[in-house]
């Protein structure tokens, strides 16, 4: 049995399950990727064995982050490229 990626909600909500974002993002860990959610304020929603984020908020959250003349962001846990400052 495979495991469900997403859950729709009619025509607005997505949510995509944290492994879904884990695996895009590459090498990081549940841990970090769950304290970052926790500094963007997203929430994440847990159905049974299952923790989902939802799309449009993470998105809003990361453009939010992104825009010009916002401070640097450093996700949990890791090292600052020109720095090497966690």
């Amino acid at each position: 049995m495979s495991e469900q990626f997403y859950i729709g909600l009619g025509s607005g909500i997505k949510l995509l399950s944290e492994d879904w974002y884990i695996k895009e993002f590459g090498n990081i860990s549940k841990k970090a990727f769950r304290s970052f959610c926790r500094a963007l304020k997203v929430p994440i929603v847990e159905i049974g064995k299952v923790s989902y984020v939802e799309m449009n908020s993470f998105q809003i959250a990361m453009k939010a982050i992104t825009r010009v003349g916002e401070e640097d962001f450093f996700v949990s846990g890791y090292l600052s490229v020109s720095s090497g400052k966690k």
